[in-house]
């Protein structure tokens, strides 16, 4: 059995335990990579670079969740890809929406990987959405791909009860934890030890680690837990899902015979650096660089409007919807057509693919809301 939770963090980068769970697909790729520096310089007589010669880098972490677009149970994944939220009602909630800052967002992510028969706990923390896909094609799921940027992952959970702390000391004693390098970067959690604390070095003989906070109480025999143990799924009742056949597509109020669609962000997030740690701390958006929002619709080709709005250059509003029952996504942008629609000829149906660009107009200058309808009572 594979599963994926999350849980929005109060900190960023700090641990919690998922309480929201969504059945993935396979192309999970969620991802830690300690990448070994090499000194430039030379030695005497050595035709081969020494060992020594060689060190751990700065630690990069992220990668891609896929999922089938449900229409419950994602709601908080939508806030994350876009930091701006409201929700109003009551039984059946609305959930807008937009653009806004992602500084102090983040979320745990955990991935229950099947291992022969042993589910072991992948943990990220400090996730930050750094691009997002939704999408679906003729007689399929609609889709939803999120990829992300992190700050820790780590991989496992194990418990000793020998843990010995000292008031005020960031050193953590215990013989039969062994610890080792591998254990750097995994949480810690026990009595006496900080919310979020983290190990950032091990002694050489594994006796001890050092914790990226001090201890608060003096303590032996502790009950200490090492990484992020595997959180129970229990996953929302009555959840079901879009499929192509639940979307619609207006332009500028017209509806508009729809195939298939992608509409995507892309943010321009940066891992951020300091002295001290190789692991990134909340990672951030450049600030010299804008969102981009866009996408590609799959129409057919019937009329010649939409070829004359490329050719015109002429703005549109666009609103895709999905419905499904009660719940309902409708994706809605004001934006322009980005590359030819020239119908080629063909013998079967004369298909165009219409690549386009989303831009804030005079009203909205976002370019983009999604609005979410459900029975889920909250986005965070």
């Amino acid at each position: 059995m594979t599963q994926f939770g999350f849980k929005t963090e109060t900190t960023a980068g700090v641990t919690v335990t998922p309480d929201k769970f969504l059945p993935i697909l396979d192309g999970e790729s969620l991802d830690r990579t300690d990448p070994i520096m090499e000194s430039e310089a030379m030695w005497a007589g050595r035709k081969v670079r020494p060992m020594e010669a060689t060190n751990g880098g700065l630690i990069e972490v992220g990668g891609s969740t896929p999922f089938e677009l449900s229409t419950i149970g994602a709601t908080s994944l939508f806030r994350h890809m876009f930091g701006g939220k409201s929700t109003t009602g009551s039984g059946t909630y609305t959930h807008v929406f937009v653009p806004a800052t992602l500084a102090g967002l983040s979320a745990t992510l955990q991935v229950g990987v099947n291992m022969d028969g042993t589910v072991i706990p992948k943990t990220v923390s400090g996730a930050k959405v750094a691009s997002w896909a939704i999408g679906g094609e003729e007689g399929a799921f609609l889709t939803l791909g999120i990829d992300w940027l992190a700050q820790r992952l780590q991989v496992g959970s194990r418990s000793v009860s020998d843990g010995v702390t000292t008031n005020l000391s960031a050193t953590l004693g215990s013989a039969a934890a062994d610890f080792t390098a591998a254990d750097i970067g995994k949480d810690v959690s026990g009595t006496g030890i900080a919310t979020g604390a983290y190990i950032t070095d091990v002694a050489d003989d594994g006796s001890s680690a050092t914790m990226s906070a001090a201890a608060s109480a003096d303590g032996t025999g502790l009950t200490v837990v090492i990484g992020k143990a595997l959180a129970s799924a229990s996953y929302p009742s009555g959840i079901a899902y879009y499929k192509m056949h639940h979307a619609t597509l207006k332009i500028d109020n017209v509806s508009v015979p729809l195939k298939g669609f992608e509409v995507t962000g892309d943010y321009a997030l940066v891992r951020n650096y300091r002295g001290g740690s190789r692991f990134s701390s909340e990672i951030k958006e450049d600030g010299d660089t804008e969102r981009t929002y866009g996408g590609t619709l799959n129409l057919e080709y019937l009329t010649n409007a939409q070829v004359d709005r490329y050719f015109a250059g002429a703005p549109f509003d666009l609103e895709i919807v999905a419905t499904h029952g009660a719940d309902s996504v409708t994706i809605a942008g004001y934006g322009r057509y980005d590359a030819s629609l020239t119908p080629m000829a063909t013998r079967s149906r004369v298909m165009t693919d219409a690549p386009f660009r989303l831009f804030g107009d005079t009203t909205d200058a976002s370019g983009l809301t999604v609005t979410v309808v459900n029975s889920d009572s909250s986005a965070d």
